[in-house]
């Protein structure tokens, strides 16, 4: 009798397992929450995609993913997920736990700066932004922890006396601090400016920048004017900056 008992629940795992599988993925659009939607979804819950993913009144693109169901065991939801709009495009495994926390692995991302998809920067600036991270792990966010590279090329601002500003790497390669303190190396990679410095992402969620800066033979004279409200600087030429904030 247990024998039968148990290969009956099996049977019934299997067979549900199997529908669930094959569900399609319209089906997700009534889960979501109310500013995220899902147009002309096909495939599986499983696996499947979006013609445009749009959240909170934002279009980032098509979106195709694939779930990794045995995280659910440990109730976690983990996808391996690829967004692409345009010449833009995010390809990595985001695994979200209860309470919100959020890890990704193994991204790679290109994001173009003059297509508004990270709205905190202001309207004038242009550039690329590129991201090769091993890993990175999210809480009501605060950056808990980072892995890997964060470029910025060819970055520029318009308006009256700007122009060109050049090309940046940030690295992170070190867990947090005794202070909590993530602390990723900066440095530039050939442009109007000569910078080093170091980024701490702080507990409160914040970031401190420091570093010190000089011109370069094609600093143009209006840049130039621009750093010396930064102060007298040393025997190399460097001028020392500093800059906080909040996440």
């Amino acid at each position: 009798m247990r024998r039968t008992a148990a290969l009956g629940l099996g049977l019934v795992a299997i067979f549900s397992a199997t529908v669930v599988a094959r569900l399609p993925a319209k089906w997700l659009q009534p889960l979501l929450p109310a500013q995220v939607a899902c147009s002309a979804p096909g495939g599986t819950i499983w696996r499947g995609s979006c013609a445009d993913l749009v959240a909170g009144g934002n279009a980032y693109g098509a979106v195709t993913w694939e779930l990794h169901p045995l995280r659910l065991f440990i109730a976690r939801l983990a996808a391996t997920v690829t967004l692409k709009k345009g010449s833009d495009l995010f390809a990595g495994e985001i695994d979200r736990g209860i309470g919100g926390r959020i890890r990704a692995r193994d991204v790679d991302a290109t994001v173009d700066l003059a297509n508004r998809l990270l709205p905190q920067l202001p309207p004038t600036i242009r550039g690329r932004l590129r991201l090769e991270l091993a890993g990175i792990d999210l809480a009501q966010g605060r950056v808990n922890s980072i892995e890997g590279r964060i470029e910025v090329r060819d970055l520029a601002q318009s308006g009256t006396g700007t122009g060109a500003l050049g090309s940046y790497e940030l690295v992170f390669e070190q867990s947090a601090d005794a202070t909590g303190q993530i602390i990723g190396k900066l440095r530039d990679l050939g442009g109007p400016l000569s910078v080093t410095g170091t980024v701490a992402l702080t507990p409160e969620p914040g970031y401190q920048i420091d570093g010190l800066v000089a011109p370069t033979a094609s600093t143009p004279p209006s840049l130039v004017k621009q750093l010396e409200f930064l102060g007298t600087p040393d025997a190399t030429g460097r001028r020392p900056f500093s800059l906080a904030g909040t996440l």
